[in-house]
């Protein structure tokens, strides 16, 4: 049974969460097949983006802005969740062991994970367990008996704290947060496709960001991180809060 760490990254649109997971996933890839911290060795790591998970425009889940002629890109339909929570499952395998940030183990496998009530409508997912990485064939480190082999698994996307099996999931949580006006300034630097639309920003980006932040933002759990400061200085501490929990 294999033992995870999963570490979500989410944050407000260009507050630099994607740069983060990537140096986070970089650091570590580089590490895989070596002590991180005394006792503890590296066995994989693994990255989840949210991103990657977006409809195809033509698809009748998204809703549309009438006054924008304009699809919402911020809110959780435009995400085929299903199929991003069917891929994390295929990199936990069918069983495995969540780090949690007490020191302590918690026990979860692909048939019970989805059983608390906040993610019903997820039981119904199908996994291929062909796909699923045997519990056997778990680590390379079978012949270190004194030291805790540990697997970490990023999930980045901006909405990953508003769903409830990626929020339970990941027991790690950051955010990153910049204020209206530089936020406002970098999205407008940035190519999307499709692009933006005049008025997008002001009437639907930052109010449903404000509206996703508002049901985590009290959360103990959720470490809030100033987008502001450079990308090396937010990797630094996330990298040192991490190596805190093992």
């Amino acid at each position: 049974m294999e033992q995870w760490m999963i570490v979500g990254i989410s944050g407000v649109t260009c507050g630099g969460k994607t740069t983060l997971a990537n140096n986070l996933y970089n650091h570590f890839k580089d590490k895989c097949g070596h002590e991180i911290k005394t006792g503890v060795d590296l066995n994989r790591v693994e990255l989840i983006k949210q991103d990657d998970y977006f409809r195809l425009e033509d698809d009748p889940n998204h809703t549309k802005i009438e006054q924008l002629s304009h699809i919402n890109w911020e809110i959780i339909e435009s995400i085929d969740t299903d199929r991003m929570i069917t891929d994390i499952m295929k990199i936990l395998g069918k069983k495995f062991t969540i780090y949690n940030t007490r020191s302590t183990l918690t026990h979860m496998d692909s048939e019970n994970l989805f059983a608390n009530h906040y993610a019903a409508n997820y039981s119904s997912l199908n996994y291929n367990n062909d796909l699923m990485k045997s519990d056997d064939d778990n680590t390379k480190f079978k012949h270190i008996k004194h030291n805790n082999v540990l697997n970490i698994l990023i999930v980045e996307g901006f909405l990953i704290l508003n769903h409830p099996v990626t929020l339970d999931l990941c027991n790690v949580k950051f955010h990153l947060h910049v204020p209206y006006e530089i936020c406002y300034e970098r999205r407008k630097s940035r190519v999307y496709e499709p692009p933006d639309v005049l008025g997008y920003f002001e009437m639907i980006v930052w109010p449903e960001y404000e509206k996703h932040l508002k049901s985590f933002k009290d959360r103990e759990d959720v470490v809030f991180l100033n987008g502001e400061a450079t990308p090396e200085k937010c990797f630094q501490y996330v990298l040192k809060s991490l190596l805190e929990e093992l």
